[in-house]
């Protein structure tokens, strides 16, 4: 799917509702709110052209990832099938001391998706620019990657079509 195309889809999604859980569950500004949401539609579309490839979101991006999924979870799934035409799964990464091994990984696949950000977009995930125009932008981005990851799961089987 060519990018226009794509986005053309991702803005007819409705983030509304997305928007007020993170802004009353974390406290955020409409602005902080906005970049992350905004952050989370480039996130989409990097999945949607590498969709094989783990992507490893920024906590911003992983607070909305899971608002999405949590504010209506069948529209989530309904929201999938009409960007990917499968759900893009969410796995929380799991660690522990004896584990070095899957957060190497996790590390590896944090640094592809910064990449890939920098290759599409022009700009580091890390960095805040787009908040700079804010009154008020004095806002931290936290640069660990989220504990969370991605694996695409078709399961045409048991939902049908949507």
């Amino acid at each position: 799917m060519k990018i226009v195309a794509f986005f053309d889809r991702v803005n007819n999604l409705d983030f509304e509702i997305v928007a007020k859980k993170v802004m009353f569950k974390h406290g955020w500004t409409i602005e902080r709110t906005q970049v992350a949401i905004n952050r989370y539609k480039l996130f989409l579309y990097l999945k949607s052209v590498y969709p094989a490839t783990g992507l490893v979101p920024t906590p911003e991006i992983d607070t909305v990832w899971h608002a999405h999924m949590e504010v209506n979870l069948i529209q989530y799934i309904k929201d999938c099938y009409y960007l990917f035409g499968y759900i893009l799964n969410h796995c929380s990464a799991i660690y522990d001391e004896q584990n070095r091994a899957s957060s190497l990984i996790h590390q590896r696949a944090f640094s592809t998706t910064q990449a890939l950000f920098e290759e599409f977009f022009g700009f580091n995930i890390l960095d805040n620019i787009s908040l700079h125009a804010a009154a008020c932008a004095d806002i931290p981005i936290d640069t660990n990657p989220a504990g969370c990851a991605d694996l695409p799961i078709i399961p045409s089987t048991i939902l049908g079509n949507w």
